[in-house]
């Protein structure tokens, strides 16, 4: 997927991004998101960051609602 984010100078960024749960820092089970340069969103850096999905698949739109990203 596709995400934007607001950086700390508010520029407005573009990263991609997949979910897994195959990272090795998730906990419970739970999936968590993964960046293209092996950075991890939890729940703290995507509010903060205001981050929005770009483009995705149904799939990782529906993982999203499941971890109450959407």
């Amino acid at each position: 997927m596709i995400l934007s984010y607001t950086d700390s100078d508010g520029k407005i960024c573009k990263a991609k991004a997949n979910i897994s749960t195959d990272y090795s820092t998730y906990s419970y089970g739970q999936p968590v998101i993964v960046l293209a340069d092996s950075g991890v969103l939890d729940l703290r850096s995507w509010v903060g960051l205001g981050c929005q999905i770009i483009r995705a698949t149904s799939k990782e739109r529906s993982e999203l609602q499941e971890i109450g990203l959407l």
